[in-house]
């Protein structure tokens, strides 16, 4: 097995590490808004299949 030498993303110049760990923040932050928003959805869809499934008996 031949191992492929890692080169490592450069910083992009002029960003300072405070800007990296801003935006890093946001994305991680819109990421869990996206999570917790799919959770909500899945859980109104279960709730409705329960009560139509109710209402048919």
């Amino acid at each position: 097995m031949i191992m492929k030498k890692r080169e490592f993303k450069k910083l992009p110049e002029g960003m300072t590490l405070g800007q990296m760990e801003e935006i890093f923040a946001d994305r991680l932050a819109n990421l869990i808004v996206m999570l917790l928003d799919h959770q909500h959805e899945q859980k109104l869809k279960a709730e409705n299949n329960e009560k139509k499934a109710e209402s048919k008996i």
